[in-house]
């Protein structure tokens, strides 16, 4: 169902994306335009909250130019607020797969109750459709073999409700199956039962 829900968020972005586009908001090949990246960058850099986070989320996905990663690395350089750094920092691992933005991404997580602003902010302060936070996804890739990552992942688990709830316990859930000495041991110190989780 996990699966079918991600589906889902591709399709919504493209949409979002092709809106984008015949909106008129940007206009691509011609001389006196900007390109796609280019213009969400300069919502990045402009820094207002919805802007800034769909755009964020939206650059995960396209295809960048070196240009446009040295820009948004200078932009992640200069910001100040963690949370912000975090949302760019993902967008840059995403489109670059460089281990320093992997280091920079779990380094700069929170961790416990503070995870609910990366979710509200994933679900609310964007227009960019999704169920779950796809920071949360990233931290629970990383958590497969980061035990750090791990760490933060689990500390969330006892303040989630709701989708984020469902979508935490999914990817422990996977981690688990794949290596379960490994995460057992992070359960039982974050006094998370198995059976909470539905595995007997």
């Amino acid at each position: 169902m996990f699966q079918h829900i991600k589906k889902i968020v591709v399709i919504c972005s493209c949409c979002l994306l092709f809106v984008l586009i015949v909106g008129g908001y940007c206009q691509v090949n011609d001389d006196n335009t900007i390109t796609i990246a280019e213009y969400l960058i300069q919502k990045v850099n402009k820094g207002t909250d919805n802007n800034f986070t769909t755009s964020l989320l939206l650059l995960s996905h396209l295809s960048l130019a070196d240009t446009d990663i040295m820009k948004l690395d200078s932009i992640y350089k200069k910001e100040k607020d963690p949370i912000k750094k975090l949302f760019i920092v993902f967008t840059l691992y995403q489109r670059t797969q460089e281990k320093n933005y992997e280091n920079d991404f779990v380094e700069l997580y929170p961790v416990g109750k503070q995870q609910r602003h990366i979710w509200k902010i994933s679900r609310y302060e964007t227009e960019y459709i999704n169920v779950s936070s796809p920071l949360q996804q990233r931290l629970a890739d990383f958590a497969i073999t980061n035990k750090i990552a791990l760490e933060k992942l689990l500390s969330g688990y006892e303040f989630a409700d709701g989708a984020d709830r469902d979508s935490l316990s999914d990817q422990i859930i996977h981690i688990y199956k794949d290596n379960p000495d490994y995460v057992l041991k992070e359960l039982q110190q974050k006094n998370i039962d198995l059976s909470e989780l539905g595995i007997k």
